[in-house]
């Protein structure tokens, strides 16, 4: 099978044929005409038009390679190097290079781009499945482990802060129970849209980490940064005054554990997750709706109140 500059070739060739017969058959013609006319039909006169003929053969030939190179560059430029850059961005797409997309200035043929911007729209659409939450609509626990790991990186890099919020919400499996996992689900959805009212910068990122649990991450803060954004996100979950009747306090609440990245080089995502999470188990033995900040020595110290009574 040809491909597709061969294809090209071959009808430039096609094309190209029935004007070198004409130029063969015109000079034919012409000495025909002579040898007729003047009744020349010597040795000279055969070698001059066999002499014309290869002339005109090697002027088709010429030009049929000039048009061929020009077909060949046209075809190289306008579809298969935009072809090619399409199945290279298909293939980041589907080693999961989520962001991967093609660059439209790249296509110039629009028929081709219109096909490109379609497949940008469907890197867009498939980015949205595989990074958000479907309950919640933030962002999910994938594109938490791919943003914390970046954040990290560039925290270590550039000597910047990098704080994580852990926030779980307080006895939930009772709310569950009691109004069942429609309400639950309704729950977390306020939860969830709570959290994303409540940050300020467009660089903070709030994430479903799974079940009833969540994790907020801030970019250039440090602890005390920390928790005046998870007291922000404490009192407007009080705020929001969802009933549970089976919770002391009446309402739903949260607790939450706070912790920064210690100012070390080699600090890990996972000793931040670890901290936090040691802070936000803290929280919940201390009484549920409540703050624990973990320093760099791993004490906590507890913000809020609550009984400590509750179910889990």
């Amino acid at each position: 099978m040809l491909n597709l500059r061969g294809k090209l070739m071959v009808l430039v060739g096609i094309a190209m044929l029935p004007l070198f017969c004409l130029l063969v058959l015109e000079s034919a013609s012409r000495y025909s005409l002579a040898f007729h006319t003047t009744g020349l039909a010597g040795e000279s006169a055969v070698q001059d038009a066999r002499h014309e003929i290869a002339i005109i053969l090697a002027v088709a030939l010429l030009a049929f390679g000039i048009a061929i190179s020009v077909v060949g560059w046209l075809a190289e430029l306008r579809v298969l190097q935009p072809m090619r850059h399409l199945a290279a961005t298909a293939s980041r797409l589907s080693r999961g290079e989520l962001d991967a997309r093609v660059d439209l200035d790249k296509i110039p043929m629009k028929e081709m781009h219109i096909f490109a911007t379609t497949f940008n729209g469907m890197a867009n659409s498939l980015q949205q499945l595989a990074l958000v939450d479907g309950l919640t609509g933030i962002s999910n626990r994938r594109q938490f482990d791919r943003s914390i790991g970046s954040e990290v990186v560039r925290a270590n890099r550039m000597n910047g802060g990098l704080a994580l919020l852990m926030i779980d919400v307080d006895s939930f499996k009772a709310f569950n129970d009691h109004y069942g996992h429609d309400a639950g689900d309704g729950c977390l959805r306020r939860i969830a849209a709570t959290l994303r009212a409540t940050l300020q910068r467009p660089t903070d990122l709030a994430a479903r980490y799974g079940g009833e649990e969540f994790a907020v991450l801030l970019p250039d803060t440090d602890e005390q940064g920390a928790l005046v954004v998870a007291n922000a996100i404490r009192a407007a979950v009080r705020g929001s005054a969802i009933p549970h009747e089976n919770s002391a306090s009446g309402i739903v609440t949260v607790s939450i554990g706070v912790a920064a990245l210690p100012s070390t080089p080699s600090a890990d995502v996972k000793t931040l997750i670890e901290r936090a999470d040691r802070a936000l188990y803290a929280a919940k033995e201390s009484g549920r709706d409540r703050i624990v900040v973990s320093d760099e020595a791993a004490n906590a110290e507890a913000f809020g109140g609550a009984p400590k009574n509750e179910n889990a």
